[in-house]
């Protein structure tokens, strides 16, 4: 539904004359601030996604771009005058309640999720190319989801986003005989995870004690908690591999890489009058050391 007196250009934070990859760059910016799962709960944030996602849809493609460009909000209204298949009409939905692959418990469809698309009609034999792209988290990207397909109203079809997925993969889908669906995929980045091929990385903050004499503490996966032992004289940016706890390969989830633990000490900001001597004879210690062994 296209909102009354709406100017899509300031909601994306661009000019008229802006490209289209200008346009896909500030539309990625905002949907990665404004995405709900990094934002849970805030109506606000909800509000602008809805928003900066219904302005992508229409300047996101050419067709709809010239055309609101030509007759303002009145634009979707002559859209729905031209025959044949709508795709001003077409969305996906996404439900923040997936977990498993299973893709089990998926319910309601949010209306104007992240897509832009782009078509040519090579001709009457050949098939029917739309180019989409989504975002998604990078817990949607480890364990999979479900995307849901709204042909103009009429027609709901599942789409799979396989585990393992990156920011760049592309997901086919054909719908029909003449038309295929190409969904690149853009994962937005994790404040905890970072990921390196099939790789995931962390860090662990760990009190500078236990770096130097050792110790354990728990930390969390993308799939479980775990018991993480740190070695005696850890170094600072140290990596603790955790075989197999990685990405899982597109394709085949027997596959996996390695998830690391990087070691950060945590020095004291705090010292009570026998740790402060503590580490005054620890010093000492060490430039006696020093002395003799000069």
């Amino acid at each position: 539904m296209t909102t009354r007196s709406s100017d899509y250009y300031r909601t994306l934070g661009v000019s008229k004359n802006s490209s289209e990859k200008e346009i896909q760059k500030a539309y990625r910016k905002l949907a990665r601030k404004y995405h709900p799962d990094l934002n849970q709960g805030n109506k606000y944030s909800e509000k602008k996604f809805k928003e900066i996602n219904e302005a992508y849809e229409v300047l996101g493609d050419k067709d709809s771009r010239e055309k609101y460009n030509l007759y303002g909000d009145d634009w979707n209204r002559i859209n729905h005058n031209n025959s044949g298949f709508d795709w001003s009409n077409f969305g996906f939905g996404n439900n923040k309640k997936s977990s498993h692959n299973d893709f089990r418990g998926f319910g309601n469809v949010f209306s104007n999720m992240n897509h832009g698309f782009k078509s040519s009609n090579l001709n009457q034999k050949q098939n029917i190319k739309n180019e989409i792209s989504i975002t998604i988290s990078l817990e949607e990207s480890f364990r999979g989801t479900v995307r849901k397909l709204n042909l103009n109203h009429s027609r709901n079809i599942e789409v799979k986003i396989p585990p393992g997925v990156d920011t760049g993969s592309v997901v086919k889908v054909k719908p029909g005989r003449d038309r295929i669906i190409l969904i690149t995929i853009d994962v937005i980045p994790n404040p905890k995870f970072s990921r390196n091929g099939l790789d995931l990385f962390t860090e662990v903050f760990i009190p500078l004690l236990d770096c130097v004499l050792g110790g354990k503490t728990r930390i969390d996966t993308l799939d479980k908690s775990v018991d993480l032992k740190i070695p005696p004289r850890t170094q600072n940016g140290q990596k603790i591999k955790l075989p197999g706890l990685g990405m899982s390969k597109v394709g085949d989830f027997s596959k996996r890489g390695d998830f690391y633990a990087v070691i950060r000490p945590l020095i004291p900001t705090e010292l009570s009058i026998q740790e402060e001597q503590f580490y005054n004879n620890l010093r000492d210690l060490h430039l006696d050391e020093r002395i003799d062994d000069e």
